[in-house]
């Protein structure tokens, strides 16, 4: 009988331990994402429909108020189209109080 009871318990603490690692790892997804991940996936999309190329590379620049209602977030993308390379800067003006995008303007860097 004890044996059976102990067998038990460690089934259930093995199971609870389980359980509460996977619920603690699905919460930390979520915090692992930084804010600007959306508008870098458009950043992204948006060059590679635009440029009809592939992209290399891309950097966050950060985020510079534009007014108080709007901010510009700004990527640096490397791209490849053909045999050529070159960086094309993004900006994504975002409105605050609904977080969409208002305008997505490019720059050729060279």
């Amino acid at each position: 009988m004890m044996k059976r009871l102990t067998i038990w318990l460690l089934i259930w603490i093995g199971l609870s331990f389980n359980l509460s690692n996977y619920s603690v790892a699905e919460a930390s997804k979520s915090t692992l994402e930084p804010e600007y991940a959306k508008w870098g996936r458009l950043a992204v999309q948006e060059t590679k429909n635009k440029y009809n190329a592939d992209i290399l590379d891309y950097k966050y620049e950060g985020r510079f108020p534009i007014s108080s209602q709007t901010v510009e977030e700004r990527f640096r993308l490397w791209i490849v189209q053909g045999t050529k390379e070159f960086g094309v800067r993004v900006r994504i003006h975002v409105r605050l109080d609904d977080d969409s995008a208002e305008a997505i303007e490019f720059e050729e860097l060279q």
